[in-house]
């Protein structure tokens, strides 16, 4: 049993290593990430918002996780095999904002949302 933790933390040792020897981030640190969700019309103006806010974020998730980390590895990937890598897309993940919301004639609610990668990055990062 020892001989596979031991294996195992070998495994992920060597796959944080490349990331934080990275020297030059990748350059789509420098761009915002932008989502937008609707929803139809709900029991209440609150869980309308909620469901189009859900719909962003899960967007902005799905276009987070399919950036490439490394050569050949997006962060999706990462996330599967190294947990550093996964509480850095959480932590990421939860500073997603709104900033703009539209309400239609009909109830319906847009959202817009964004989220700033560099984040995600420094924190990979930092010692």
């Amino acid at each position: 049993m020892r001989a596979k933790s031991a294996l195992v933390a070998a495994l992920l040792a060597g796959l944080a290593a490349p990331v934080a020897a990275q020297t030059p981030p990748p350059d789509w640190i420098f761009n915002q990430i932008d989502a937008e969700g609707t929803a139809s019309a709900r029991p209440s103006l609150l869980r309308t918002k909620q469901a189009a806010e859900d719909q962003a974020t899960q967007a902005i998730r799905d276009k987070f996780l399919a950036l490439q980390l490394s050569p050949g590895q997006s962060i999706g990937d990462a996330t599967k095999t190294d947990p550093a890598v996964r509480a850095a897309v959480d932590r990421a993940m939860s500073r997603v904002r709104v900033y703009k919301v539209d309400y239609g004639p009909k109830g319906e609610v847009t959202v817009k949302m964004m989220m700033d990668p560099r984040e995600f990055w420094w924190d990979l990062t930092r010692p």
